[in-house]
């Protein structure tokens, strides 16, 4: 009686309880295969999918940028961390528990981070459901009207429609896999703590998730970043003559793809002799600074305000 008054199952009823209060988001894939199973590729990318997009929308609460970093706040790794997955028949569904508080003294969290972990009117769990929430609907709402011709892909670069950032985008175009078929997320909010709805149900087909997965692509190649630190190594100088200043080339991983790039910089004499040295022994770099667009979908780190020659990785 109270799981049907509250929206709920029986079954997240009784999890949010043992777990001292958690929201639930659950996946239904439809795959080929026997009720309560699905192929182990398909899982294993559904459940990195499923980090993803949790790591995006814990990310999110602390940081509105459109594309983000490649190292992630600790924070959002350890929620991740404290999140639980079941499996249920039904097709194949995946329950994955978002517990609405985590101990701050368990995890290595920099002070300044600790205020999103704190437990405010509205507990972390809690806003990170609601994130997802949002940004899945308007994600998906958005993904069809760039299918039907009547949005363009570059509506995700504004930040007022809330359409999520490029980790929750290529979250929710991989959770699925591969599969041509249609997928479900429903979103239960655990009646243990001030909820807006008891539940979401959302429906994602496979164009939808193609134009999600366009989307992320779009943001990580046309969006500015502030305030960078990239480490790389060098590949690449040039410069006029055999003194002053000159241009260098690194080769690193710029987002959350993991795939290696290119970034080019302009470095001041002293930071180039140190860039040169790096290059002839083979050591990592670090520089900071404003990651833009250039030419070409080329990436620049402008106004560099640190470059060092790194420790190699032991």
């Amino acid at each position: 009686m109270v799981a049907y008054v509250e929206g709920l199952t029986i079954r997240e009823l009784w999890n949010g309880a043992a777990a001292g209060g958690a929201d639930t988001l659950s996946l239904r894939l439809m795959p080929n295969a026997e009720s309560g199973s699905a192929p182990l590729a398909l899982a294993q990318e559904s459940l990195t999918a499923m980090r993803r997009l949790l790591v995006g929308s814990t990310t999110a609460l602390s940081n509105d940028a459109l594309v983000l970093p490649s190292r992630r706040p600790a924070v959002a790794e350890t929620y991740a961390a404290e999140a639980r997955v079941s499996t249920r028949p039904g097709s194949f569904i995946l329950d994955v528990e978002l517990p609405l508080t985590v101990k701050v003294e368990q995890a290595n969290i920099p002070a300044w981070q600790q205020s999103l972990m704190a437990a405010p009117a509205l507990p972390i769990g809690r806003r990170v459901s609601e994130r997802l929430s949002l940004v899945a609907s308007n994600a998906l709402t958005m993904a069809q009207l760039v299918e039907d011709g009547e949005a363009d892909i570059s509506e995700f670069s504004d930040p007022t429609l809330r359409l999520g950032n490029n980790l929750e985008l290529e979250g929710l175009a991989r959770l699925g896999g591969d599969e041509s078929t249609d997928y479900q997320l429903r979103i239960a909010q655990s009646a243990l703590a001030p909820r807006s709805t008891p539940s979401t149900r959302l429906r994602a087909t496979p164009a939808q998730r193609d134009r999600l997965s366009e989307a992320a692509e779009y943001l990580r190649s046309s969006q500015d970043q502030r305030g960078v630190t990239i480490q790389g190594t060098v590949v690449r100088l040039f410069r006029e003559g055999g003194l002053g200043p000159g241009d260098v080339t690194l080769q690193t991983v710029l987002d959350d793809s993991g795939k290696a790039k290119t970034c080019i910089m302009h470095l001041a004499e002293d930071d180039y002799a140190e860039a040169l040295r790096a290059h002839r022994e083979g050591l990592p770099v670090v520089a900071t600074g404003d990651l833009v667009t250039a030419g070409n979908n080329r990436k620049r780190l402008r106004d560099v305000s640190e470059f060092r020659v790194a420790r190699p990785a032991t």
